[in-house]
């Protein structure tokens, strides 16, 4: 099995065409998957003669739900005479809010956006605008494309009718389906692009800040052979286009021809990425990713923009932005027949992902055996597996469920929770539980050829492996008067190492009579085992970052600072070594906690501070104020810069509300202006 391939515990086979009983002509352009497994669906059926939203609930099965609804596993909702749905969402109560265009007939004010909140159960919700419906009026003829939520607000994107051309529309709803007059004077916003331009907004997204982003199309009305060109927009919580983007809260794309965006989506970073279609070679797949300040993102495929040609005219309808920053984009292709296509792009690079489809293009095809239109994306929460769904071109909805990285035929024990994984290179698991190692096979049963390690009167902090596959685990050991330093080393098989210190195991100090804690070990290239943690100092409120490295026959390493142990004593209060890494040179990074700030510092392979690292070997950063700030976790990319994750307190040490952050330093140890806002910090 591969990421891309169909679920056979969907359906059967993967995929599944539902005709949904009583009502003709269903199409699905929008998915949601809950907590749950269960997949929420909502578009088009023609009921009675008219056109409706249409809610269908799915379960993990791909069979309908005959819990949702009154009984069938979907409900109807009639606006007017002709209503389609386009998109939903759920809010924290589980309260589904659909919107899409409700028409009254034709002439210039016959379409308004239309709103319907339901229940769970799938019962229109009275306490939404007392009937759970309503619909908000441009006073032209608008359409309604996407919902997001952002606390309590309902926030509604489109466009509106203006003269021969149309305009981006926003509406912002309070819970009780009431315009928010707080956010403009009716809780209406609309504004064309530029000057003599005609552009449609077809996705909306929120952002941390609770700005709106809104994605399109833009044409220039007046200029002879001007073509579609992606367009953005960003709103601010004042109702007005914000500024700090692009200038003036505006910005374009011209990738090749007619282009228009159909989707958007926020990643872990707070980069846009943007979804549609070019017209290459006779509409191909295409994205882009823009930064904050709205300016295309360079680090994506090279210059912000990705295209992709599947071998017949393609239509990008949706996108799902991954945990890791990748992003499938989902739509229809007409090559071989027309039937459904994901394709896959990596958040690093731009490029097509090789994790994903058939020998790893980046590319999954899905025919239902018809003229297959759609097709929307959605992502399970629990292990990402993608479902997507339109219609088969025969009136019926067409859904299928599509695998992940996540190998649903792992079967982990379910009674033990992991504090440490290890992939070894054979593909068995290494799984530190405490101060208990289990090595598991490639499907995640118990390898009974291991002998499990349980380690004796040790509180394991960390585990790694050598070179010569030997494990070691590092920790506390309680001697009777004082807490202590405890490393040990088990064989590959799991037995004791009585080459390590004779038994195993060995204890220390790094002063005497202070409890000494470690937090992490790492090993470098001649497999010593190099520690971090922290010095009591002998007084509660006084710790200090301690650092030791051990030789491979269990000894301190005399060569590290005259006796294998470095303290350093950063501030008058708490100072603690929270993570270790040993760059290929030999030199060693840490990460820690230091008073207010988190820090980072490098040493020689002699133990001292490394000059040429920030100047003394140290480098902090305070978030300002009395927040606490703390780096747990520190890595290198592969060109050598340091990345370090870590939280800080939001407002004081005694508001432990607490964020996280990522930090990019450069070799030299300055702070990476290339990344995040042009710090070098991203706050998450």
């Amino acid at each position: 099995m591969s990421a891309g391939d169909l679920d056979a515990a969907f359906s059967g086979d993967g995929k599944n065409v539902i005709d949904l009983p009583g009502v003709s002509n269903e199409s699905a352009n929008a998915a949601l998957v809950l907590a749950d497994g269960k997949t929420l669906l909502a578009g088009r059926a023609i009921v009675a003669g008219e056109l409706d939203f249409f809610v269908a609930r799915l379960l993990e099965s791909g069979a309908l739900d005959t819990t949702f609804g009154g009984g069938d596993g979907f409900v109807t909702i009639d606006f007017s005479v002709t209503d389609e749905a386009q998109d939903l969402a759920i809010d924290s109560t589980n309260r589904i809010i659909v919107v899409g265009t409700s028409s009254s007939g034709s002439g210039s004010n016959a379409r308004d956006f239309a709103v319907a909140r339901l229940t769970s159960t799938g019962a229109l919700d009275a306490g939404f605008s007392t009937d759970g419906k309503t619909t908000v009026d441009f006073g032209t003829n608008d359409d309604a494309m996407a919902v997001a939520l952002h606390g309590s607000a309902i926030y509604i994107g489109g466009y509106k009718d203006l003269g021969t051309g149309n305009q981006f529309a926003l509406a912002k709803l309070l819970s009780s389906g009431n315009p928010d007059t707080s956010y403009s004077a009716d809780g209406e916003v609309f504004f064309g692009l530029a000057a003599d331009t005609e552009s449609r907004c077809y996705d909306i997204a929120v952002d941390s800040s609770g700005r709106v982003v809104m994605v399109g199309w833009t044409k220039n009305l007046v200029v002879a052979g001007s073509t579609r060109n992606f367009s953005y927009a960003r709103v601010g919580t004042n109702a007005l286009l914000d500024d700090t983007f692009s200038g003036d809260g505006v910005a374009f794309t011209d990738i090749d021809g007619d282009d228009e965006a159909r989707a958007v989506g926020i990643d872990f970073l707070g980069r846009i990425v943007v979804g549609g279609f070019s017209e290459g070679s006779g509409d191909d797949f295409a994205a882009t990713r823009i930064t904050d300040a709205g300016s295309l993102d360079s680090t994506f495929n090279g210059d912000g923009r990705f295209q992709v040609d599947l071998g017949g005219a393609e239509q990008v309808d949706e996108l799902v932005v991954h945990p890791d920053g990748d992003v499938t984009l989902s739509g229809l292709t007409s090559f071989g027949a027309f039937q459904a296509a994901l394709v896959r792009v990596s958040g690093n690079s731009g490029n097509l992902s090789t994790t994903f489809g058939d020998g790893g293009d980046g590319i999954q095809l899905i025919d239902f055996g018809g003229i297959d239109d759609g097709f929307t994306v959605a992502l399970d929460p629990r292990d990402l597996r993608a479902v997507v769904a339109g219609n088969d071109g025969g009136g019926r909805l067409a859904v299928a469920r599509v695998h992940d990285l996540v190998d649903r035929n792992f079967n982990s024990p379910t009674t033990v929770g992991y504090d440490d994984v290890i992939l070894l290179p054979d593909g068995k698991i290494l799984a530190r539980s405490g101060s208990s190692v289990s090595r598991l096979n490639s499907n995640g049963s118990i390898d009974s050829t291991f002998t499990a390690i349980t380690a004796s009167g040790m509180s394991a902090k960390d585990m790694k492996v050598d070179s010569l596959g030997r494990i070691v685990l590092g920790g506390q050991f309680f001697n009777g008067t004082v807490t202590a330093a405890m490393v040990q080393r088990y064989l590959a098989n799991g037995a004791v190492d009585t080459s390590f210190s004779g038994d195993g195991a060995m204890t220390f100090l790094y002063n005497s009579n202070h409890p000494a804690v470690i937090n992490a070990i790492a090993i470098d290239n001649s497999n010593r085992i190099v520690v971090a943690g922290e010095d009591s100092g002998g007084v509660v409120t006084v710790e200090d970052v301690a650092v030791a490295r051990i030789n491979t026959s269990g000894a301190l390493d005399n060569s590290f600072d005259g006796d294998g142990i470095a303290i350093f004593t950063l501030s008058t209060s708490y100072d603690e070594g929270e993570d270790v890494l040993v760059q290929s040179d030999g030199k060693i990074l840490l990460a820690g906690y230091s008073r207010l700030s988190f820090f980072v510092m490098r040493l020689n392979e002699d133990g001292s501070r490394d000059q040429s690292f920030a100047g003394n070997g140290l480098r902090d950063y305070s978030f300002g104020g009395i927040r606490e700030a703390n780096g747990r976790s520190i890595t290198l990319d592969s060109s050598g810069r340091i990345v370090v994750g870590g939280h800080f307190s939001n407002n004081s040490v005694t508001d432990l509300i607490f964020r996280g952050f990522l930090a990019r330093l450069t070799t030299s140890g300055a702070f990476d202006t290339t990344f995040g806002g042009g710090d070098g910090i991203v706050e998450l």
